[in-house]
């Protein structure tokens, strides 16, 4: 939107850009290049409630205060709705995922999952990942259902790497799912 001259406004409850993914010396240069476009960057900031009428948008509520707006793009981290899965027993893991084993099946005899509510092991650090995309709950069903429907538990989902890559402001930017933050919480050199 700021590359089209429109006023924009990033509100994020993290402390930086893409935290979840990115290191901050790596984002400081995509809000160096959002601040030189004038967007106005609103981290540590929580969206409470969308603003309007008649089916019109004309602003955000957020924990700091209100901002003017008659666009709004929402771009959200994906959470597992794990409810039934914790009402019926499963484990449930650090990231809010139902805990898989290769096969994809479950902590109870005879379930399987896959998709968005499950976590995976990142193949270098192997630290839970949860929220993947729709490539991988596909990859993830083929094997659940193959192993629910033969019983023999034969195909093993392997661990996933993560690659990623994206244009944020005038850079390219990308990384492998293992930065400085997550290194150093390990205890990994890096």
């Amino acid at each position: 939107l700021a590359h089209r001259g429109i006023e924009t406004h990033v509100v994020d409850p993290n402390p930086w850009a893409l935290a979840d993914t990115a290191d901050p010396d790596i984002v400081e240069w995509v809000e160096s290049d959002w601040r030189e476009m004038g967007v106005q960057l609103h981290y540590n900031t929580t969206l409470t409630e969308f603003l309007g009428s008649g089916g019109k948008v004309t602003g955000v509520r957020t924990d700091q205060g209100e901002i003017d707006c008659d666009l709004v793009v929402v771009a959200t981290h994906k959470t597992p709705h794990t409810v039934l899965a914790k009402a019926a027993g499963l484990e449930i893991g650090t990231t809010g995922g139902i805990v898989v084993g290769g096969d994809m099946s479950t902590s109870a005899p005879d379930v399987w999952a896959a998709g968005d509510c499950v976590e995976v092991v990142h193949g270098a650090t192997r630290v839970p990942l949860q929220g993947l995309t729709g490539s991988h709950a596909y990859n993830q069903g083929k094997v659940a259902g193959f192993n629910a429907g033969s019983g023999a538990g034969g195909k093993q989902y392997s661990p996933v790497y993560v690659p990623w890559g994206m244009l944020a402001a005038n850079r390219m930017i990308g990384g492998v799912s293992l930065g400085e933050t997550l290194a150093a919480s390990l205890g990994l050199p890096h």
